[in-house]
């Protein structure tokens, strides 16, 4: 049965509204919560789609695993820095952040060099290095372990775009927020800090609620901390980042770095669905936005599934053409780890390999290096140069017609 959102209820008939909130509010399948949205108590009905949204992730999930776990080693760190980049980038884009994927990657490789101070987005990049899979726990269930990551995931960039914005109470903001639309204020944000605190710290509750399937939790949390936006600026980047956190303990770790970007292409449904339980008439009613929040979690899942799943196809197709050839079945055996490197970094990579990169990957020396890519044909590589350096990775093409 389709479950029609309160708000066009409201408009097409008035009793009906009424009846249909009392019903949900009090139903048995009604998680109530202990806070208020517009003025209303917070509820949540756990329907059957919810369920088979949270059965659906689960399944797909397992199908991610298994794709990741056929990948060689090194394909899989290739692929997980690829949709890294990718997801900081979205998460930037959705707020209006101008970045591109060239300063994403110099500032994952500083903080992976242990650079400092070369990019406004180390602090971002080396929040989400933390969420790969060799990432580290971080702590998330005290307002304190909020602002520690709002501190080290944006409060530099804020500090250098806009120190207007930084926060100024003991732990968030002390003054108004508004969001607006078009010119006109479509949400306040919750009001005084104390208020934010006591919003928060039920949501971390939430989070760990026993009673909750964890998928439907986070979807809870997401809007809980959007609905109260605790900072001047940053909450939907924090709101995301924590997303991604609760994330990696319920599903593969990659998953956590594809939501921004199925959100980016459901921008306009990811704040309708704010505004919708926003809205008075919604009663409180979380249901439609858990709905369509899991949904995005399921479309990230699937998204991830089908394009390692066409990759590894690609490799292995790719690499039998490469071991028939004669002339590679005769090469020394640094340059077969050379190609072999090469087409890993090319299909599962975000760039091309420079010859520093290249050697250490087959560890051998840059000349050694430079000598094979010499003897290579020229149109099976491709090249790209950043600044001073030349990025090779191999022509697909080329090697489709060996």
């Amino acid at each position: 049965m389709e479950y029609h959102d309160l708000v066009k209820l409201y408009y097409k008939d008035k009793l009906e509204y009424k009846e249909t909130y009392e019903k949900r509010y009090h139903g048995e399948e009604t998680k109530r919560f202990d806070f208020d949205v517009s003025g209303n108590p917070a509820f949540l009905v756990l329907t059957q789609e919810i369920a088979k949204l949270n059965e659906n992730i689960l399944k797909e999930n397992n199908f991610l695993v298994y794709y990741a776990s056929k990948l060689p080693g090194e394909a899989l760190l290739q692929f997980e820095l690829k949709c890294l980049v990718e997801e900081i980038k979205m998460t930037n884009d959705i707020e209006g952040v101008a970045s591109t994927r060239k300063e994403i990657e110099d500032a994952l490789e500083a903080v992976r060099s242990h650079q400092e101070g070369k990019s406004r987005f180390m602090g971002i990049a080396n929040k989400y290095l933390m969420l790969s899979s060799k990432g580290m726990t971080q702590p998330l269930s005290t307002c304190q372990d909020i602002r520690d990551i709002y501190d080290e995931l944006v409060y530099e960039e804020v500090a250098h775009d806009d120190p207007g914005s930084l926060p100024d109470g003991v732990l968030f903001r002390k003054e108004p927020v508004f969001m607006q639309k078009n010119y006109e204020r479509i949400h306040t944000g919750l009001m005084p800090e104390s208020k934010i605190i006591q919003y928060l710290d039920i949501g971390l509750k939430i989070i760990v609620d026993p009673q909750m399937l964890g998928l439907v939790s986070i979807a809870v949390f997401h809007y809980l901390f959007g609905y109260v936006h605790p900072f001047y600026d940053g909450n939907g980047r924090m709101a995301r980042y924590l997303s991604s956190i609760l994330l990696r303990k319920e599903v593969l770790f990659l998953a956590a770095f594809n939501l921004s970007a199925v959100i980016k292409r459901e921008v306009r449904r990811y704040y309708k669905a704010f505004a919708l339980t926003n809205d008075p008439k919604n009663k409180g009613d979380l249901t439609p936005f858990v709905t369509i929040f899991l949904e995005f979690i399921l479309e990230a899942i699937e998204q991830l599934s089908e394009e390692l799943k066409t990759l590894m196809e690609k490799y292995d197709h790719f690499k039998l053409i490469i071991e028939q050839n004669e002339s590679f079945m005769n090469s020394s055996k640094t340059y077969k780890v050379l190609v072999e490197k090469m087409l890993i970094n090319t299909l599962f990579g975000s760039q091309g390999m420079d010859v520093k990169k290249l050697a250490d990957a087959c560890e051998t020396t840059v000349n050694t290096i430079r000598y094979l890519l010499n003897k290579m044909d020229k149109a099976m590589l491709r090249t790209e140069r950043d600044g001073h350096r030349l990025l090779y990775d191999l022509d697909l093409d080329f090697l489709e017609k060996l």
